[in-house]
């Protein structure tokens, strides 16, 4: 939670110039998790970012800590354009964009950290109604 709340808060201005909404609905009883800090801190500036530019105008980003078994899990759901269903299972390919401006290599690095931490991602996405990436942390 703290590592996230120090990413959403860097974030903070940009997402009220955006004009999107950010909810917090974090469990406060999560237990401390090892991981580093800084690696984890990319994979979520990176899911934040791919949020506000999923969302073109006035939105909604809401992102929820629970615990899942032995993880620590972090949906982050917006109201954002979606994601073709097409296009799903190459997200996380790296140099695969569906972006002007984009490398492609953002999900796949997310990816990647989050293997190197014994944890995963999942994207779900809904066209014209928002996407919700879950990550998982194992817990200890």
């Amino acid at each position: 939670n703290q590592t996230l709340e120090e990413v959403l808060n860097l974030m903070q201005a940009n997402l009220d110039h955006h004009k999107i909404t950010l909810i917090r609905n974090f469990d406060v009883d999560l237990p401390r998790i090892r991981f580093d800090r800084n690696k984890i801190k990319q994979v979520f500036m990176n899911i934040i970012l791919n949020t506000m530019e999923a969302i073109s105008e006035e939105g909604t980003v809401e992102v929820i800590t629970s615990r899942e078994s032995n993880h620590a899990r972090v949906d982050v759901i917006d109201t954002g354009i979606g994601i073709a269903t097409e296009n799903l299972e190459q997200l996380f390919e790296p140099f695969f964009t569906t972006k002007p401006q984009g490398t492609g290599l953002g999900l796949a690095t997310a990816k990647r950290i989050l293997e190197q931490h014994n944890g995963s991602i999942k994207i779900e996405s809904t066209i014209e109604k928002g996407t919700k990436v879950s990550l998982l942390l194992l817990l200890g």
